[in-house]
Parts: C-alpha cells; structure tokens; sequence
C-alpha cells in the first residue's frame, strides 16, 4: 500500500532534516530511550556517541533526537560525557505512524523500494538541494542515499535508512556520510538492529 509513501508524509520525513544542527551546551547521554507498550528501554548508543538533550524536535507525530561525538570524562563524583568535534550529524526520527494489520514489514519496504516517486519527494528549497541515488534493501531496512548541495557549502553525503521500530515507522539520517567512515556508520546499523530487537 502506498498511503504514506507519498506526498505530504514522506515530505515531511526526508526533508525535516537538512544536517543543520545547533550544537551547543546541554547535557549527554549515552543511550537513546524507546517506547515499548507503556515503559521505556535504554538502547545504548555505539562508543563515543551521545544523544544532545539540549536539541531535538518532538511532536505529536513524530520525536526526532540527534547525535553528537562524545567521550567520557571520570570524575570523582562519577564519569560524565564531554563533547568532541563533530564528523557527521546524526538524527533518529521516530514517528507515531503504525502500519496497518494488513501491511507486512516485509511488504512496506519492497513498496519504498520500487516507489518511483519516493525520488521525486526530494525536492529542492531556496537553499538546499538533494539529489536522489541508489536504494538499497538490506537487514529490514532501506538505505537511501542523497547528495546534499547549498548555496554556502560543497556538496555532501547524505545517507537515510528508513525501517520500524516496532510498527512504528522511523528513519535515521547520517550527513556527510564518507566512505573512509564507513566502520563507524556499520555501528549505526547494528544500532538500528538493537532498536528493532529492543522493540520486538
């Protein structure tokens, strides 16, 4: 089914992050926290990344929470994050849209695989422009992946993967996605598994 493959849905998804994030002050934490029924569960992040509290975007549709470098400090009183300069800006969006009974995981991929028009919700702004690329279907979730241009930046790597987190639908988006990192965006999916796992 394609009710929210297209228009105003996926529009507000790809493009509700353009790896623009005000990084500053504010508090770390190494795990990002996911809804299962009526509790919470810590999935911890891969070592030296930390969710920002200080920025996200929450909703009642969707909760989007980024990810910065981070290393830990002992202290006396207990070991605290400190930030470290950033490589990539990640974000995990997590939405409230559930796929219907009728839809199966396994259904609503092949779907966003074989969507032509999933390519043409990319559009471009004033400002910034994607471009679409390859997709790719792999481990229960679809990787997307963009090229990012701006008026005052070169062009940049954007990488989206697109998958559930029970039945709800979610996406994570790594900017400046470079090849030469690629052992450390692997991490990222073996996150998106232990999110998926810890919500099964």
């Amino acid at each position: 089914m394609k009710f929210f493959l297209n228009k105003v849905f996926f529009i507000g998804f790809l493009l509700v992050l353009d790896g623009c994030s005000p990084f500053g002050s504010g508090s770390l934490k190494n795990f990002v926290s996911i809804q299962k029924n009526q509790r919470l569960i810590n999935v911890e992040l891969p070592n030296g990344y930390c969710i920002d509290e200080n920025v996200g975007v929450s909703t009642d549709y969707l909760d989007t929470k980024f990810i910065t470098n981070c290393v830990s400090i002992k202290r006396e009183s207990g070991n605290i994050f400190g930030r470290r300069p950033v490589d990539s800006i990640i974000s995990l969006t997590v939405t409230d849209m559930k796929l219907p009974a009728s839809l199966s995981e396994k259904n609503f991929l092949n779907s966003i695989m074989i969507d032509e028009k999933l390519e043409n919700l990319v559009t471009n702004s004033n400002s910034i422009r994607l471009k679409a690329g390859k997709k790719t279907l792999r481990n229960e979730l679809v990787i997307l992946d963009l090229q990012q241009t701006s008026a005052i930046s070169s062009v940049r790597k954007v990488r989206k993967y697109i998958f559930l987190v029970g039945q709800r639908i979610a996406i994570m988006t790594i900017t400046n996605f470079d090849e030469n990192l690629k052992p450390e965006y692997n991490k990222f999916e073996s996150l998106i598994k232990s999110l998926k796992n810890a919500s099964s």
